[in-house]
């Protein structure tokens, strides 16, 4: 099983990506703004933004392990106040990553729940206003699909 955080990334943008009603919204299927890690410098806002928390394994009998639970925070970031638009965007985050269940991709199956909620301002540099974090903490289950 290895690579399942790689797959698991890659399966948190394929899936936000699906979204008909969350696309138009981070910039169209020609310029999604989704990022692991941190956005570019200069992006359009909002965009979202995702990171690793943590993961754990789950072990089985015999076998080094059966599933991973890694923990990833997934944020849409505002330049200010958050508007519709921003809140409409973490209300689809929560929908698409919060309640996936069985969703079977790269040979692997992917289930999803949010453990805690996240919202938070973050001073400009040059202290000329904000920017906001709004979304959550998505403990994933991630295991290889059975053959």
């Amino acid at each position: 099983m290895a690579h399942e955080l790689s797959r698991a990334k890659k399966w948190i943008v394929d899936a936000l990506k699906a979204d008909a009603t969350l696309l138009p919204l981070i910039g169209g299927a020609t310029n999604t703004r989704i990022y692991f890690d941190q956005a570019p410098e200069g992006a359009t806002y909002p965009f979202i933004v995702f990171n690793l928390q943590s993961s754990s394994d789950v072990q089985g009998v015999c076998i080094p392990r059966v599933a991973t639970r890694p923990l990833f925070q997934v944020k849409v970031v505002t330049d200010g106040p958050p508007d519709t638009n921003a809140r409409t965007i973490a209300d689809r985050i929560d929908a698409v990553l919060g309640e996936a269940v069985a969703q079977i991709s790269q040979s692997f199956v992917f289930s999803g729940r949010r453990e805690r909620a996240i919202e938070y301002t973050e001073p400009k540099p040059d202290s000329a206003g904000y920017f906001t974090h709004s979304g959550g903490l998505y403990r994933l289950i991630v295991f290889p699909q059975a053959v």
